[in-house]
């Protein structure tokens, strides 16, 4: 019996300090949108955009998750631009 109440109060607590994995990807996102960002200045143009789409394809399952549908249309904009710049 004891046991068991012991167990339900780690689980309780783990599940309560666990992060989603899509608020990860989206913390991912956005320090490679940072990166991208220098990539693209610094670096090269298409390497920079090829990491403005993965890093948006990281954060995008999060705004769908707290129906952020604006951001969900935004990003997807972004993706067709950085498609279209990968595409030669």
């Amino acid at each position: 019996m004891q046991l068991t109440h012991i167990m339900k109060q780690w689980r309780s607590l783990y599940q309560t300090s666990m992060i989603k994995i899509d608020s990860l990807s989206r913390a991912i996102g956005s320090v490679l949108i940072v990166i991208s960002y220098f990539v693209v200045l610094n670096v090269s143009a298409t390497i920079g955009a090829a990491m403005y789409l993965v890093s948006h394809f990281l954060s995008m399952p999060y705004f769908v998750r707290t129906k952020g549908w604006d951001v969900v249309v935004m990003l997807s904009f972004l993706i067709v631009i950085s498609i279209a710049k990968l595409i030669p």
